[in-house]
């Protein structure tokens, strides 16, 4: 069973490739916080990697 930290390190890493591949970042918003609600990530510890990430989409 993997950790919380490494499960959030991953959903990272495929957000990432979504947003290379041009995903709209509606698309991209709607599938985290799909992921929150089920409880597949834990929003608090998450938030701050989330918002760097579309901080990096905005500068592209």
């Amino acid at each position: 069973m993997t950790n919380q930290g490494e499960l959030n390190k991953d959903v990272a890493e495929i957000i990432k490739e979504l947003i290379d591949s041009r995903v709209t970042a509606s698309s991209i918003i709607a599938i985290v916080n799909l992921l929150i609600d089920k409880g597949i990530i834990n929003s608090d510890e998450y938030q701050t990697e989330f918002r760097n990430i579309l901080k990096g989409m905005d500068n592209e």
